[in-house]
């Protein structure tokens, strides 16, 4: 994500604001799931319509 300092992505995905792919162990990093961004973006847009 451009712009936005890493500790507040990390605070985003602890709250939920992310949703993030589940991780099998912890070496691996977080994937954030652009998918379901991109869904709840096109809710939202359907819903203020």
């Amino acid at each position: 994500m451009t712009g936005l300092p890493i500790g507040t992505c990390y605070n985003w995905i602890h709250l939920g604001k992310l949703p993030i792919r589940p991780k099998n162990g912890k070496a691996e990093r977080v994937l954030i799931n652009m998918l379901a961004l991109l869904k709840e973006a096109e809710l939202s847009t359907l819903v203020n319509h």
